[in-house]
């Protein structure tokens, strides 16, 4: 058993530390996951305040019991703010899929996706799977551990998200967005290219049915062209996750 300390202040310290990484746990990728048992992030977080708490005894942390709940929900902010930036980069890959599957045809055929808890074409489905597996096989967790730990020096314990840090989510919205947009453009561009291929075959062969021999060959070529261009969409997805820590670092600093 972990001794409790009997120190107010250094208690204080633990709480604030432990809500900052409960925000994290609820918002990050992966480590968010809902099969993931709520005792077990709780018990990881509190573990971490605990291992955490010596490195800023020194930081100006409230003593009383209001200003210290008011501290602890800003810790939490901020922890949610974190993992939220640390899960745009499976937001980009959902992106890309969405718009793979929609131009393919497979928005009807939706499964449960657990990376982000909602329900996705098969597409998006494999791509933020495969964002997943790149994601632990990086040590992503690690690193958005680490950022973490580091945004109390950027952002010391009782702080609040400053104003400016809104307008650094959106551009990092916007960014990863384009990033989406890119993954896509092979898929979506290759799609575009048949159904002119096909408007044509309609004009030149009006007895052929169209809508019979064209959603097959859509659902062929857009598979065809999601195959060759996966080392590319692993790249970029890979790009995108190494940039993570750095988001991190963006939001929170002063």
């Amino acid at each position: 058993m972990l001794p409790i300390p009997a120190d107010i202040k250094e208690v204080a310290t633990i709480l604030l530390i432990f809500g900052r990484f409960s925000g994290v746990m609820a918002a990050a990728p992966v480590l968010s996951n809902r099969h993931l048992p709520a005792r077990i992030k709780i018990a990881f977080s509190l573990l971490v305040g605990f291992a955490l708490a010596p490195l800023y005894r020194t930081a100006e942390i409230p003593t009383n019991a209001s200003a210290l709940v008011l501290a602890m929900v800003g810790e939490v902010l901020i922890g949610l703010a974190i993992g939220f930036v640390a899960g745009l980069a499976f937001m980009a890959v959902h992106v890309a899929g969405e718009m793979a599957d929609v131009s393919v045809g497979f928005t009807m055929a939706t499964q449960y996706n657990p990376a982000l808890g909602v329900h996705a074409p098969v597409l998006t489905q494999l791509q933020t799977t495969l964002a997943a597996l790149l994601f632990l096989g990086m040590d992503g967790h690690h690193t958005v551990l680490t950022a973490t730990a580091d945004s109390i020096k950027l952002l010391p314990l009782g702080s609040v998200l400053p104003a400016s840090s809104a307008l650094r989510c959106v551009d990092l919205v916007a960014g990863l967005f384009s990033v989406g947009v890119r993954m896509a453009l092979p898929t979506v561009a290759s799609l575009v290219i048949a159904d002119a291929a096909l408007a044509l075959l309609a004009r030149t062969a009006p007895q052929i049915n169209l809508f019979t021999v064209g959603v097959p060959v859509k659902m062929g070529v857009g598979l065809l062209v999601v195959m060759i261009g996966l080392p590319v969409l692993v790249s970029l997805t890979a790009e995108t996750l190494h940039a993570v820590g750095r988001q991190i670092a963006f939001l929170v600093a002063r």
